[in-house]
Formats: structure tokens, sequence, C-alpha cells
């Protein structure tokens, strides 16, 4: 994983952080906000999403490429 991913990661992270305290304070200010409850459904979505689809990669991943030690093979114990 390079640095620009990581990167890039936080910031889209922070983004969202961002975008849900901003429909927060919009409920705050008026309940029956129904943009706000749209947003936070859509940014729950977006969350949701990405959560599922690195879990899908990470188990392909896992599956193509098996646990190899660090240490070589003459050197375990």
């Amino acid at each position: 994983m390079s640095i620009l991913t990581v990167i890039v990661g936080v910031l889209v992270a922070n983004a969202l952080t961002a975008a849900f305290a901003y429909y927060m304070w919009r409920i705050g200010k008026n309940e029956s906000d129904s943009r706000a409850y749209i947003g936070i459904l859509v940014l729950l979505a977006i969350v949701l999403l990405t959560v599922f689809a690195e879990r899908q990669r990470f188990a392909e991943a896992s599956q193509a490429a098996p646990y190899q030690s660090a240490v070589p093979a003459s050197d375990r114990r």
C-alpha cells in the first residue's frame, strides 16, 4: 500500500466525518429536515459498501496468496 493511498484514505475518512457532523448539526437545528436524514443514509451506504468491498478484496487476496512466513524454512526450528 503506497503512502498516497493512505493519504487519500485519511482525507476521504475526514470528509465523511465532517459531512456526518454537518448533517447532525442540521438535524439538531430542525428535526424534520428530511435532506439531512437522507444525507446520513447515503453516508452510511457509502461506508457499508466500502467495508464490504474491502472485506471481499481481503478474502480474495488471502486465498490467492496463502500466508508465508518471513523466516526462511532453513532457519525454522
